[in-house]
C-alpha cells in the first residue's frame, strides 16, 4: 500500500477506534510510514537515506515489516516516552501494526514471522491500484466524520 492509504488508516484507528487525541493520532499517523524505512524511496526513507539505503540491501518488506522490528523499534519509544509528557507507545504501535495489516493485504505480504522466510498475505488489494484509491478515500471520509478535525 501507499503512504496515504497507511496514514488514513492509522488516523482512523487512533482517533475513531480509540479516541485518542489530535497529537497522538498524529504520532500514529507518521509511525505508519516507518515501516517503509527500508525502500530509499518512500516518504520516511528519502528522510533518513543513511538508515534507508543500508536497510534496502536485505530488500522491501523484511525486518521492517515483522513483529520483531516492531519490537525493536518500539524500544527507542519505549526510551524517549520517559522524557515526554504523553504515552508514545500506544499510538506508535496503532501506526506501526496498522501498516503491517495493510501491507498483509497485498500480493506481496509480510514476512511478519521474520527471521522465518514466510510472507503471510490476504491478496486482496494492489499496491497503487484503483481499490486502494477508493479504500484510502472511505478511511478519510470516515475518520473525518467523526469529528474533531
Amino acid at each position: 500500500m501507499m503512504a496515504p492509504a497507511h496514514m488514513a488508516a492509522a488516523g482512523l484507528i487512533a482517533h475513531a477506534a480509540f479516541g485518542l487525541p489530535p497529537l497522538a493520532t498524529g504520532i500514529a499517523v507518521i509511525a505508519s510510514l516507518i515501516p517503509d524505512i527500508d525502500t530509499p524511496r518512500s516518504t520516511v526513507g528519502r528522510l533518513v537515506p543513511f538508515v534507508s539505503y543500508p536497510l534496502s540491501l536485505a530488500g522491501h518488506r523484511s525486518i521492517t515489516h515483522s513483529l520483531a522490528g516492531a519490537v525493536l523499534l518500539a524500544i527507542p519509544v519505549l526510551i524517549a516516552q520517559e522524557y515526554a509528557s504523553m504515552n508514545l507507545l500506544f499510538p506508535f504501535l496503532i501506526g506501526y501494526l496498522s501498516h503491517l495489516l495493510l501491507d498483509l493485504l497485498t500480493p506481496q505480504g509480510c514476512p511478519l514471522l521474520w527471521p522465518l522466510p514466510l510472507h503471510i498475505k490476504i491478496p486482496l488489494v494492489a499496491t497503487g491500484g484503483i481499490l486502494e484509491i477508493i479504500i484510502t478515500a472511505a478511511l478519510v471520509v470516515f475518520t473525518v466524520s467523526f469529528g474533531a478535525w
